[in-house]
């Protein structure tokens, strides 16, 4: 039997790579990648934080009450679901990153939407309305089918309809003003952490400017940081 340097290469391939030999006589590659877990878990974490801000912004072309209320869900959970037992400090610092850039872009939602002349006392508003005069009963909240009269009928609808519309409009404030004041006041520790270094402190600064589009919002949260510079620059008095 007489053995060539080609077939020996091929035996020699086989070996490593594990090739194995189908029906036609040809023969394939069995190979199985195995991705590094922590690169796993970094594009799992990046998946997750695209998916977030994905939402974020298209609440920013149109609120939704039930989303405003699932994406703060979403970031504030984002952190624990996230990490694991085997979460690395490289990964620890993308998440913490992550967190803080999803926690300013809400505040674009918060800033857009929220009226900051709302007051509940001044809403006057009741769930249920009044049909419009006319004969017959006339009960708040009645059923629009014990209503007879189709013109009178279509206008209640109307009524109600637009009632629905402004306590919808009224949920999403009352909302927007508890979630505004828990984010502030987690901003403000956030910023006041990232001010205490120097590196953190330009990082932070840059996400404010780039991030926040409301300039009362980057105004307020940028001086957070000028105050904790101050602080650090003036020697305490004995």
């Amino acid at each position: 039997m007489k053995i060539t340097i080609f077939s020996v290469s091929v035996f020699l391939v086989a070996i490593c790579f594990g090739l194995d030999q189908n029906d036609s006589g040809l023969m394939q590659t069995n190979l199985t990648i195995v991705k590094n877990p922590k690169s796993q878990n970094i594009d799992k974490i990046q998946k997750r934080y695209t998916e977030i801000n994905n939402k974020i912004n298209k609440n920013l072309e149109e609120i939704d009450l039930d989303n405003v209320k699932a994406i703060n869900f979403d970031i504030l959970s984002f952190e624990d679901n996230c990490k694991t037992d085997k979460t690395g400090e490289k990964e620890q610092i993308l998440i913490r990153e992550y967190s803080h850039k999803l926690l300013l872009n809400y505040f674009n939602i918060i800033d857009k939407y929220m009226n900051k002349k709302y007051s509940s006392e001044n809403s006057n508003f009741s769930s249920n309305v009044m049909p419009p005069p006319g004969d017959g009963i006339s009960i708040s909240g009645m059923s629009p089918n014990d209503i007879n009269d189709p013109k009178r009928r279509a206008e209640y609808e109307r009524l109600i309809e637009e009632n629905k519309q402004r306590s919808k409009k009224i949920n999403i404030q009352e909302i927007l003003i508890i979630i505004n004041e828990n984010y502030s006041e987690r901003a403000y520790k956030i910023v006041k952490e990232m001010s205490s270094d120097l590196k953190m402190k330009k990082n932070t600064e840059a996400l404010i400017d780039n991030i926040i589009k409301d300039d009362e919002r980057k105004k307020i949260l940028l001086g957070i940081l000028e105050i904790q510079e101050k602080k650090e620059i003036t020697p305490e008095r004995k």
